[in-house]
């Protein structure tokens, strides 16, 4: 399945090929039309080049009908038909190596491993009957217990190391409270403009609520520093952008792990204990804060500014790193 996807790319690329030889060939029709067209080497050449091709297709194929020569419409056709059928195997081999087709494939091998009675009962819906245990069930039972052990570890195959990042503004509610409408709408897709902006780096999906957002990157260095930048910049958003009367506050928390990961599901379709313990960082951190577990940043965390935040979260001893417009109130140095 690997090999494929180098023959993917190339089929693409030739489909591309195929389909700019269409506008290249209808292109080359009107270069005659224009004023001294030939009297420049290069557009000679190409017109030469382009008068040869079409003679060579007169000359295999019959290409006048009445009055009219269809040499030139007929090969723009042949480049097209050729581009479409192209990308079309590409399209073919591409879902072959997809994720989504892998975890298919493995359904319909544990499916043709399974004994066909239990088959019949899980299409029909009855109630498998108790049998007497006999020989030939233990080694089915063995069967199922070496496809379940395969279907882990493909799927396992399909897992990988990413972080997330959670962040929320605070008390967005009542900062709408007696705002014009068009100042709400104003402010927070701009500050949706800002974020995106500083968090780009490393940014694998992310998924938008009307006020905060779930972000998957493909570190966890990126995931800590994007959430650095932006409140870094959430000061100068806040004097120069804002129209709303309430300052944006954001609390963010980060998690990494290994989780099942699909490129083509999105953010808000994925599911795992280690998005959780982000939500909840952020749900438990203060304003202009970053909360995240103690274990992940502690051998570097004066590297990264992270400081022990004296609290825990899901068991986890948490470490804060403070943007610039944090409360500093009760804290060291």
């Amino acid at each position: 399945m690997i090999l494929l996807k180098p023959v993917v790319l190339l089929l693409r690329l030739l489909a591309t090929i195929a389909f700019v030889s269409v506008l290249v060939v209808l292109g080359l029709a009107v270069l005659p039309l224009f004023q001294g067209a030939g009297s420049y080497p290069w557009v000679a050449e190409v017109m030469s080049w382009d008068a040869a091709l079409i003679q060579q297709v007169r000359a295999t194929l019959p290409t006048r009908i009445g009055q009219l020569d269809m040499a030139r419409p007929f090969l723009a056709l042949v480049f097209l038909f050729g581009a479409a059928a192209i990308d079309a195997a590409a399209t073919k081999l591409s879902a072959v190596v997809s994720p989504g087709a892998k975890r298919k494939r493995l359904a319909k091998r544990i499916w043709a491993r399974q004994p066909k009675g239990s088959r019949t009962r899980a299409k029909t819906g009855a109630p498998t009957p108790v049998p007497e245990t006999s020989t030939s069930e233990k080694r089915s039972r063995e069967d199922l217990v070496r496809q379940m052990v395969e279907a882990k570890r493909e799927l396992d195959a399909m897992s990988k190391d990413v972080a997330f990042l959670a962040l929320d503004v605070v008390e967005s509610t009542n900062m709408k409270l007696g705002e014009d409408p068009a100042f709400v709408e104003h402010d927070f897709r701009e500050f949706k403009t800002m974020v995106e902006a500083e968090v780009f780096r490393g940014l694998l999906k992310s998924a938008w609520t009307p006020d905060g957002a779930m972000m998957c990157f493909d570190s966890l260095e990126r995931a800590i520093r994007a959430a650095q930048d932006m409140l870094r910049q959430l000061p100068v958003f806040n004097a120069d952008t804002r129209m709303m009367g309430t300052p944006f506050r954001v609390r963010c928390g980060v998690n990494s792990g290994r989780v099942p990961y699909d490129p083509d599901t999105p953010m808000e379709a994925m599911s795992h204990n280690v998005i959780d313990v982000a939500g909840h960082m952020q749900k438990y951190a203060d304003p202009d804060t970053i909360y995240i577990a103690g274990d992940l940043v502690r051998q570097k965390a004066e590297k990264l500014g992270f400081d022990p935040a004296d609290t825990e979260v899901d068991g986890h001893e948490v470490y804060v790193w403070r943007g610039p417009s944090a409360d500093r109130t009760g804290v060291p140095g």
